[in-house]
């Protein structure tokens, strides 16, 4: 069956790239993510991970032995040995040329780099984690979803790609490419994925802006964001409440197509991550289903709030902490999932307890500005004389979430909650799962909504974000009016925006047309002193939908005629 986007095109976003030599230390995630070293552990069964992307250098060395090959199918002899529908397809299958050639097409290397790049970050991470013994427990499917002849690295068969996969049984998929418009099809075979529990690792977007492409966009995919090596999302990573997770994005090593190594920055390389990341978590953690794996990384992973306050809770639950991760597996008297109350977004379950009336309370306060937190408890039915008690952290905003009922939600506004499990008998607590996340305040409208009015003869005011820094998307104005016949002196204490990107605005009177205009200024020089022309100027502060800086604080005062 053949899948399409509603747009002619499916956009692939493609890491930058630059030789290794050229960045000295492309290790920093590594120490960030405490990534582990597991050579010698028991191992569980063969990880299968496809990977949808453009072509794939199945000769590199740091490939090759990562292959995954089907043992039922006869290469080269043109029949469909195993039945599955496609023939020959012993190693892969390209599913925009309708053949078993998954190669990159000769001297093609500099157009059809990607899914070799991105299998190579795959692959690396793993050989960290279980040396040599790696390719014996981890296999790469690769799916070329780009045609040999195609002219752009757009993906105009992904969907297709994904859906292939689906019928392979793999255990991960990974689509490091977003862009376009989801169609029926596509939603209802992303929730088949979900549905078999197989997840799909989507990138954000590099498109500089709050805006999550599908397919990550869609609910039943992981969306991932990209951090830089200081923890701060890289310029180009789109964010927003749907994101789960953030990778590395900066200076990521993989194969390079035709031999060799590069670097990659982007939300490409952090896809490519957090499937290393989970893969680990799977084959080395605890034997549970394939989206607990995935709440267990968010509940142990690295909340970037304080690192990243004007992205609060936009970023996911942070970066993973394999360290926590695979330690919160490796207890089996721990049979549910671990709890940081200054996650933005994770799941809570019930701990162990005594076989006795209690009750038990989690508190949850992630750092950051929010409308609020939003519940959703998920419980089997029949478990009537249990519930859970959800409140804002005075006590205010009470919810009470009986079992037993279908899926339940509720919303506490602020950016603090207390839940409050009640059991009402002898038994073990019955398991739920209470997902929550944060609901982020508009940026626009952050610091200032309505236009304020100062009409004293002298004041001072600034962009109204204090010590953060201002927000996004901003349209703040402030309108100046002193007594009739004199005219406004204004000096900045203080300036410093984007250059060539968020300007505070002044215009005589009382509106923003042009022939009013008296100034704009920009970035981090301290604008002159101006004067008005007449006794009322309007103070318009517009920014862009990304960087921001430290702000401005103007003082004003009237002078004479």
């Amino acid at each position: 069956m053949k899948y399409l986007t509603l747009l002619p095109l499916f956009c692939v976003s493609i890491a930058t790239t630059v030789n290794a030599r050229e960045i000295p230390d492309s290790t920093w995630f590594l120490s960030a993510m405490e990534w582990p070293v597991l050579e010698g552990a028991s191992a569980k069964k063969t990880i299968i991970i496809a990977v949808i992307d453009d072509g794939f250098d199945l000769e590199h060395p740091d490939l090759n032995s990562f292959w995954w090959r089907s043992n039922r199918e006869i290469p080269g002899n043109n029949i469909d040995d195993d039945g599955n529908g496609y023939r020959d397809d012993h190693l892969g299958w390209d599913v925009a040329d309708g053949d078993p050639n998954v190669s990159i097409p000769e001297g093609r290397q500099q157009l059809f780099y990607h899914g070799t790049y991105v299998s190579g970050v795959i692959t690396s991470l793993l050989r960290r984690a279980y040396g040599e013994q790696a390719s014996r427990l981890f296999k790469i499917l690769p799916v070329k979803a780009l045609s040999d002849g195609a002219r752009q690295t757009y993906l105009r068969e992904g969907y297709t790609g994904i859906a292939y996969a689906l019928d392979q049984e793999v255990d991960l998929i990974v689509c490091a490419w977003s862009g376009g418009i989801l169609s029926d099809e596509e939603e209802r075979l992303l929730r088949r994925a979900s549905e078999k529990g197989i997840p799909v690792l989507a990138s954000s977007g590099n498109t500089y802006d709050e805006n999550i492409q599908p397919p990550a966009s869609h609910p039943n995919v992981v969306a991932i964001s990209a951090v830089d090596d200081r923890l701060h999302k890289i310029p180009a990573a789109n964010y927003g409440i749907p994101v789960d997770l953030c990778g590395p994005g900066q200076g990521v090593i993989g194969a390079r197509a035709g031999g060799g190594q590069r670097t990659g920055n982007g939300t490409s390389a952090a896809v490519a991550t957090i499937a290393a990341a989970w893969a680990t978590l799977r084959q080395a953690g605890p034997d549970l289903p394939t989206e607990d794996l995935i709440r267990i990384l968010k509940n142990t992973a690295s909340p970037l709030n304080k690192v990243e306050p004007r992205f609060a809770g936009k970023l996911g639950a942070g970066l993973p902490n394999m360290s926590r991760a695979l330690a919160w597996g490796r207890h089996p008297d721990r049979c549910c999932l671990p709890h940081q109350p200054d996650l933005s977004e994770g799941t809570l379950s019930p701990e162990t307890m005594p076989a006795k009336t209690h009750t038990h309370t989690w508190t949850i306060a992630p750092d950051g500005a929010y409308e609020g937190i939003r519940f959703r408890l998920s419980v089997p039915r029949g478990t009537d004389r249990e519930s859970i008690r959800i409140q804002g952290a005075k006590g205010q905003f009470v919810h009470q979430l009986k079992f037993g009922q279908d899926q339940q939600t509720a919303f506490v506004p602020g950016n603090e909650a207390e839940v409050i499990y009640q059991q009402t008998h002898n038994r073990t607590p019955s398991p739920f799962i209470l997902d929550y996340w944060t609901e982020t305040i508009d940026s626009s409208t952050l610091y200032c909504r309505e236009t304020q009015f100062w009409e004293t003869p002298k004041g001072q005011f600034t962009d109204g974000s204090e010590e953060l820094p201002y927000a996004n998307r901003a349209d703040c104005r402030w309108q100046i009016t002193v007594p009739e016949g004199q005219r406004i002196e204004i000096w900045f204490e203080d300036f410093s925006t984007e250059a060539q990107r968020d300007y505070v605005y002044l215009f005589d009177g009382t509106s923003s047309v042009p022939a009013q205009a008296i100034a704009k200024f920009s970035g981090p020089a301290r604008p002159p002193r101006i004067q008005s022309r007449t006794n009322q100027v309007l103070v318009w502060f517009v920014t862009d939908g990304s960087g921001t800086d430290t702000g401005w604080t103007l003082r004003y005062r009237a002078v004479g005629r």
